[in-house]
């Protein structure tokens, strides 16, 4: 991989799981001086032995570098490290990215606690395995401190080539991460369903995931429309109506029952489109059921 930083460049992380070792070897990789940390310092061994500095100690690894970022197993645990008179006395006028899986709250209220001790701070999503960070097209969702983001944009595309900036509220990049979780997990788990299925009336499975792979084209031009739809409020029902959806639930749970395969995901599929129906929608575009979801929040 190029090198792409400049000499002298420095970046602690903390925290060597998965993630957290891939981000500092990555960043060594491209030329940059790190420094890592960790509760088990063992962790740390291959990173050392390819030229990362193992810190002492959370507080000195903070110090060695004007950028420190963190992915450890959760928020309570990102906060015990750093909510140490060492570490807020070492952090000041330094940056903390926050890569820590939390949620909204967490990241907003500790990024009040960087404010106070005189850092910037910046959460981020990754939406990326371990094996996708440095790669062009590997998407990093960040909000917070615009500052954070721009003074430190080299390292940070150098861990991904698609990093979007949501805004100054820490919040909304994990909200907005949970949030396209749904989308990954829901269609994750279709597939898990859809290939029980198929596979047991005589499909390969490489078969099965051929297709599968192009329902993936329909799914983006679905929600391409949707979105217009949503943004328009316009959910005509002249391509197919939910009553339409709906009408085909009895072959699908006749077709998993004959499988003998757990139908969740359908169900909780109609579940909603019985929903919408109930309140009048069933005329209308499947795009409504955002209307349906989104009111049932209020």
């Amino acid at each position: 991989m190029q090198n792409v930083a400049t000499r002298g460049t420095a970046v602690t992380v903390i925290g060597l799981g998965a993630m957290g070792s891939t981000l500092a070897g990555t960043l060594l990789e491209r030329g940059y001086n790190i420094t890592v940390w960790n509760r088990s310092a063992e962790r740390a061994a291959g990173l050392v032995a390819r030229g990362a500095v193992l810190a002492p100690s959370a507080a000195q690894a903070v110090a060695a570098s004007p950028l420190t970022i963190m992915c450890v197993v959760d928020f309570a645990a990102a906060n015990r490290i750093l909510t140490t008179p060492a570490v807020e006395s070492a952090i000041r006028g330094r940056s903390l990215v926050q890569l820590t899986t939390g949620e909204g709250s967490q990241a907003r209220e500790q990024a009040k606690w960087a404010r106070s001790c005189g850092a910037l701070y910046l959460t981020g999503g990754p939406q990326a395995w371990p094996r996708d960070i440095g790669k062009a097209d590997t998407l990093f969702l960040y909000a917070g401190d615009r500052a954070c983001f721009d003074q430190h944009a080299e390292p940070l595309a150098a861990l991904a080539g698609d990093r979007r900036y949501l805004g100054n509220d820490a919040a909304i990049a994990r909200i907005v991460s949970l949030a396209l979780g749904s989308v990954f997990v829901g269609g994750e788990l279709g597939f898990f369903e859809g290939a029980a299925v198929a596979v047991a009336a005589g499909s390969s499975i490489e078969e099965f995931s051929s297709l599968a792979l192009r329902m993936l084209d329909l799914l983006a031009n679905c929600i391409r429309d949707a979105s217009r739809r949503i943004k328009e409020a316009n959910y005509s029902g002249e391509q197919a109506s939910i009553d339409i959806y709906a009408a085909g639930r009895q072959a699908v749970q006749g077709v998993y029952a004959s499988s003998g395969v757990q139908s969740k995901i359908r169900d909780a599929y109609y579940d909603y489109l019985q929903q919408a129906q109930s309140a009048g929608k069933g005329s209308l575009d499947i795009a409504a059921l955002f209307s349906v979801i989104s009111a049932s929040t209020k």
